[in-house]
């Protein structure tokens, strides 16, 4: 009888938890999901993506206009 009890208690347990467990992902999900986060994550990409942007603008920079100058020498 104690062994059934003891069962029944850890299924008990694990059936909270997991259930616990599974809302809060859920609600994480919705959270990522709304129009709001997804305005942000947004900005925040595209905020990113233009500091790549520049970063490679400064390297490409002085490559192309010593292209354009050797051209303009031909």
């Amino acid at each position: 009888m104690i062994k059934r009890l003891v069962w029944m208690g850890t299924g008990y347990v694990a059936g909270a938890a997991s259930s616990w467990w599974v809302q809060r992902k859920v609600k994480q999900t919705a959270e990522r999901i709304l129009p709001e986060a997804v305005r942000n994550e947004l900005g925040t990409r595209v905020a990113a993506l233009g500091q790549k942007a520049k970063v490679i603008d400064l390297r490409e920079g002085p490559i192309v206009t010593r292209a354009k100058e050797l051209q303009r020498q031909r």
